[in-house]
């Protein structure tokens, strides 16, 4: 079929958002969440999206990104995604093709893309490609009728009575050392998280950490649940908006290594599911490597189901020097 590329206008975003969400229904966007989340770039880093279409109508579209939250010049992420009725047509094959030409002038030497295992033909077009598997995490879900708060207020009771109070971070925007404390508390703990072999966490300076929190569409002050005690952040579990169904997401969720072993990470991930329910959301979704086995544990005793898991697949076009 004829089609042609052309680069991307922010008058796209509708039909971005309507492909992507054709073929992950599961998990719908918004338009303007694309564009927020566009604008956050970092200045200085690299986004170039493209579009193929005919007739004025778009058939599918590409991108590729510098990743912030793992910085290096020449690493990438890329993303394809065509309309799932113009699939197996040769414009995923365009795409990709176009793609790759105009990230030559950065000298790439390492590609990033990521699906999910329930889209075989994703992963088959990612393999022919060169690109192989080098990360899993699992998605879960726990459905909001299912979960019973006074199943777990005898685990809360037992933190609470270590000293522990349990406050939001809107709670806390009182407290005129919040912003450094809360960035201290997630600095420590994303250095724990897991991440592919060979990778470090670049993690922002602490201006360009509240700016991209308050910058997020989907941030609440009130659905971040942080486990305070003599005045010190211990444990932080956070949940983000999703205006395009009825779900919330967990964040990051993570207690220091001095308060660790206490019940804190539980009693956070009750209080937070507790506020999701009596808000009449219908289920809170999240995310963790499948090496994570004690954040896994914890989702697992909360009734949290597993969903298909989330693949990265790399495609090294050269060794770092």
């Amino acid at each position: 079929m004829s089609f042609s590329i052309r680069p991307f206008t922010p008058a796209d975003y509708p039909e971005l958002a309507q492909i992507r969400n054709a073929n992950w229904p599961d998990n719908p966007v918004l338009p303007e969440t694309l564009e927020a989340n566009d604008k956050r770039l970092k200045p200085g880093l690299v986004m170039q999206r493209l579009i193929a279409e005919r007739d004025g109508v778009m058939l599918g579209n590409a991108l590729f990104f510098h990743m912030e939250w793992m910085y290096h010049p020449q690493k990438f992420y890329v993303g394809l995604t065509v309309d799932p009725a113009h699939q197996r047509k040769g414009i995923g094959t365009a795409l990709y093709q176009k793609m790759m030409e105009e990230l030559q002038p950065y000298d790439p030497i390492k590609l990033v893309a990521s699906t999910r295992a329930d889209k075989p033909a994703a992963l088959r077009f990612a393999e022919k490609r060169g690109f192989i598997e080098e990360f899993r995490a699992w998605e879960s879900k726990l459905e909001l009728a299912k979960f019973d708060p006074a199943q777990w207020a005898k685990d809360v009771e037992k933190v609470l009575a270590q000293g522990y109070q349990i406050k939001t971070l809107a709670e806390l925007e009182d407290d005129p050392d919040y912003e450094r404390k809360m960035y201290e508390l997630d600095h420590a703990g994303s250095f724990d998280v897991p991440l592919p072999p060979g990778e470090s966490f670049t993690f922002p300076d602490m201006e360009r950490y509240w700016e991209n929190v308050r910058s997020n569409p989907d941030f609440r002050p009130e659905l971040w649940f942080l486990a305070v005690k003599d005045g010190e952040y211990a444990g932080v579990s956070m949940l983000f908006h999703r205006p395009a169904d009825n779900d919330l997401n967990t964040g990051f969720t993570t207690v220091k290594r001095a308060h660790r072993h206490k019940g804190v990470a539980l009693a956070l991930k009750v209080a937070a599911l507790t506020h999701a329910k009596n808000l009449g959301k219908t289920a809170v979704r999240t995310e963790n490597a499948q090496t994570n086995r004690s954040m896994l544990g914890i989702n697992e005793a909360l009734g949290f189901e597993k969903m298909p898991a989330w693949i990265d697949l790399v495609k090294v076009l050269r060794k770092e020097n």
